[in-house]
């Protein structure tokens, strides 16, 4: 899988084959060779679909880089690297993440970068199965579990902006994996909340229960909760009224 970013143009790797690739000095030591195989290929695709501006030499180096450096990755940890210049074009700046597979990735990264000012070149972006140790090692046995690495490619970027980069993307990402990871109890909250607020007969509940089912059904991503006590409905002065909020919610 790739992402379309404003870099289509025919790329100097369309005529690279994978095993011309893999042949190359910075790649043929890779190991695991099926593992290495897999995301050489991968991003081969990718890198071909984006039309980037790499010679095969410079592609080949990149992803050496990424691969050596993504090598142990514990469960739950995301990392994001910048790639040192002295492995890229001189018109280029690159960054790679490597983490679990999981819903609103590109959409985060994208509107990260966005909130930046930082126009992408290219964004490679393979759903990989990796096989790795308990302590995160890469391995050539063992159960897979999908990851999801991408290759954001952009102009040459100051060491300034290039640790805001990975700043930025680091913070974005841990709010990610908050928010997936507290989904499924955070959608459970509305549908109890929902089921309290039916029983309320003080007021009228119908269009909140109504705008509570619809939340429920997908059509909102929950970044936290707040919860309220129904059965405590509080009249201001001006006949607003509001429940009493449940304390430590």
């Amino acid at each position: 899988m790739t992402e379309l970013t404003l870099q289509s143009e025919t790329s100097p790797l369309s005529d690279v084959t994978l095993e011309a690739l893999l042949k190359m000095a910075a790649l043929k030591s890779l190991s695991p060779q099926s593992a290495a195989q897999d995301f050489v290929r991968a991003m081969l695709d990718g890198a071909v679909s984006e039309g980037l501006k790499f010679s095969p030499e410079d592609f080949a180096k990149l992803l050496a880089d990424i691969f050596d450096r993504t090598e142990a990755r514990p469960r739950g940890e995301t990392h994001v690297l910048d790639i040192p210049h002295s492995l890229l074009p001189p018109a280029y700046s690159a960054f790679a993440i490597a983490t679990a597979d999981k819903p609103f990735l590109v959409a985060s990264v994208t509107g990260e970068l966005a909130a930046l000012s930082i126009e992408m070149h290219a964004l490679i972006h393979p759903i990989l199965n990796v096989a790795r140790t308990a302590k995160g090692a890469r391995s050539h046995k063992g159960e897979a579990t999908p990851e999801s690495h991408m290759i954001i490619v952009t102009a040459r970027q100051s060491a300034v902006s290039t640790n805001r980069i990975v700043a930025g993307l680091t913070e974005t990402l841990a709010d990610v994996d908050a928010v997936v990871s507290d989904f499924d109890a955070l959608r459970g909250a509305l549908g109890q909340t929902e089921q309290e607020l039916s029983r309320v007969t003080s007021v009228d509940t119908g269009k909140a229960c109504e705008f509570l089912r619809w939340l429920y059904d997908g059509n909102f991503v929950l970044m936290g909760a707040r919860r309220f006590d129904y059965r405590e409905i509080i009249t201001d002065k001006d006949g607003r009224t509001e429940p009493e909020t449940v304390d430590a919610s």
